[in-house]
């Protein structure tokens, strides 16, 4: 694809910053404001009764069994004596079997914050809990024998959903993971997009990039920094940008400047040859050579290169990184090399190459491989995952959209993300294109994102206006599921995700099937935006006739399918939940085709 191309501290008036374990936070009582208080104080001559606020502004904290959220506690004096020595100390209680509540620090002067630190186990019961937050106001006056008090009340919805990864349940907020997605909240899944002056997000502001995308990638070459600028904003990182490099395929055109200092043991040449006249030139985009990753001298010079012109950023996409040998070098007219000659010593290399890629502080960058094909004979690169551990990403290009065409390798693509989905860290990257924009491209890769959906595991890339330069991110990336009533356990079977061309028999896509080449998904929890919907599900159609959706297919009551006005999100366009009305048994779906079920 070479293309030129904790804790959540809620302040009022600022946009929510985003986290990869946390999901949007919620108050109980009307935004943020405390209750009546009860006061124990008495009345003194020395020391007037002291008023005090507590509040905070979100609207919904959600956390994953066996993780922690933070939430900012605000504190503020109305009226105080200058006599009086005046602090205020904060706990909870109500809270759900198996969670603990701190508060760092634990006592205050008034206008001053507090963090309230929820931690669950993997045993809390999922569910949504109202906590009461008391903060209590301590004074003595200066000649009083007695301390007198002033108590102010808050609750704190908390809604405690599946882990994510788990089998059976899977959370809005990612995981806690250092190299998963990071700002992925209630406010819209995982998201990538362009972001930069040849590809994509032209004339997008930095408010609309760190409000709807989780990776923003620049490939304009080392000037352009608008998606560095865009997700570094106003003092806040609520978006990762990222650096296309690709350190395989070199062309003609549009390329590192390697080919002044390689030499030709740096390329891949024809079986039996080590020559120029042989070397492996692969096809389209003008032609080009593919470097040997399994020279160190190759891997020293991209080292040097991403110091020298990248060293700002915080992650990589390397482009054109298969760990197939025959997709690595598809189009030469051979199937193996000279210096490489399997899939395994393709893997090594580029785990070499990978490891190479490391800031001027010694610190790696994060890696994302364009290099998963969903085509069961292939061999998947799941053994680049975190070897080294900074590789953690793998983009599937072109499916479950190319070209407005659906993969014909649908349910392999289920297993990979369930693959994905059961690992730690990781994460895959959906990436359709489509030149128009049509409708049903968008609502396939949304069916697809939320069939296969793990907050931290799976971004949706939506480059389905190819021919457009706005930001290549969708209103319907704003669905964020919760509570999911089926999901993919690991995929397995003989042969399974082992490129000899078998589909996994258990597990996998096999959880979702209904019908042969029919998947669904049901959740209980939806959020638009932040904002809880209620129920959803998703159907898709990979066959090539219309079907008609069977009430045995679902668990839940739906009435409406969503539908999708406009175009982007950079354009205006919008969602309804309630577009058109939807009856099982009567509601048809076309052929290659999906629904949006609330």
């Amino acid at each position: 694809m070479p293309l030129t191309t904790n804790a959540l501290a809620v302040t009022a008036g600022r946009r929510l910053p985003r986290i990869a374990a946390v999901a949007a936070l919620a108050l109980g009582i009307a935004p943020g404001v405390a209750s009546a208080a009860t006061s124990h104080a008495a009345h003194s001559r020395e020391n007037a009764r002291i008023n005090f606020s507590v509040r905070t502004t979100a609207r919904t904290l959600s956390v994953p069994q066996g993780q922690t959220v933070k939430q900012r506690i605000r504190t503020g004096a109305i009226k105080r004596s200058a006599a009086a020595t005046h602090f205020v100390s904060f706990r909870a209680s109500g809270l759900p079997s198996g969670a603990t509540a701190q508060f760092s620090p634990a006592t205050v002067k008034p206008g001053v914050s507090s963090t309230l630190i929820l931690t669950t186990r993997s045993s809390t019961p999922l569910g949504t809990y109202t906590i009461d937050v008391s903060a209590t106001s301590s004074v003595r006056a200066r000649h009083a024998r007695r301390v007198r008090h002033t108590r102010r009340h808050v609750a704190v919805r908390v809604a405690v959903v599946g882990k994510a990864g788990a089998s059976g349940s899977v959370g809005p907020a990612g995981t806690s993971a250092v190299n998963a997605p990071a700002h992925i909240a209630t406010t819209h899944i995982g998201t990538w997009g362009y972001d930069d002056g040849c590809n994509g997000g032209t004339g997008a502001s930095a408010g609309l990039v760190q409000a709807w995308l989780t990776y923003a990638e620049s490939n304009c070459g080392s000037t352009d920094t608008k998606a560095l600028d865009d997700c570094n904003a106003a003092g806040t990182t609520d978006c990762t940008a990222v650096q296309y490099l690709d350190a395989n395929h070199i062309y003609s055109t549009g390329s590192v400047p390697i080919t002044s200092s390689a030499q030709e043991n740096w390329w891949l040449h024809q079986p039996g040859y080590t020559d120029s006249a042989h070397r492996l030139a692969a096809t389209g985009y003008g032609g080009g050579n593919i470097l040997n990753q399994a020279n160190p001298a190759v891997d020293s010079w991209f080292h040097n290169y991403a110091q020298a012109n990248y060293n700002s950023y915080p992650a990589l996409m390397m482009d054109d990184s298969p760990e197939s040998l025959s997709e690595d070098i598809y189009g030469t007219g051979y199937s193996t090399s000279q210096e490489i000659t399997t899939d395994a010593g393709l893997g090594a290399a580029h785990e070499q190459m990978a490891a190479a890629m490391t800031h001027t502080n010694g610190t790696p960058f994060t890696q994302i491989d364009n290099a998963l094909d969903p085509n069961p004979s292939l061999t998947p690169p799941f053994s680049m995952l975190n070897n080294p551990s900074s590789v953690t990403g793998l983009i599937t290009e072109g499916a479950p959209e190319d070209n407005g065409t659906l993969t014909p390798y649908y349910g392999s693509l289920l297993d990979d993300m369930a693959y994905v989905d059961h690992t730690t860290n990781d994460f895959v990257v959906l990436l359709s294109y489509d030149p128009s924009g049509s409708l049903q491209s968008r609502r396939v890769q949304a069916a697809t994102t939320l069939l296969g959906y793990a907050a931290g595991h799976t971004v949706s890339w939506s480059d389905l206006e190819t021919n457009s330069t706005n930001l290549s991110v969708f209103p319907e990336e704003g669905i964020v599921p919760t509570n999911p009533i089926q999901t993919m356990s690991q995929p397995a079977g003989p042969g399974c995700l082992q490129g000899k061309g078998n589909t996994c028999s258990t597990g996998g896509h096999n959880n979702l099937q209904v019908a042969p080449g029919i998947y669904r998904r049901e959740f209980g929890a939806c959020y638009d935006r932040g904002t809880l919907f209620g129920q959803c599900a998703t159907i898709i159609n990979t066959t090539s006739t219309p079907i008609t959706v069977k009430s045995s297919w679902l668990t839940q009551n739906y009435s409406s399918e969503i539908t999708m006005n406009g175009g982007d999100v950079q354009t205006g366009g919008t969602l309804d939940l309630t577009g058109t009305p939807f009856t099982a048994g009567t509601t048809t779906i076309p052929a290659d085709d999906a629904a949006l079920l609330s």
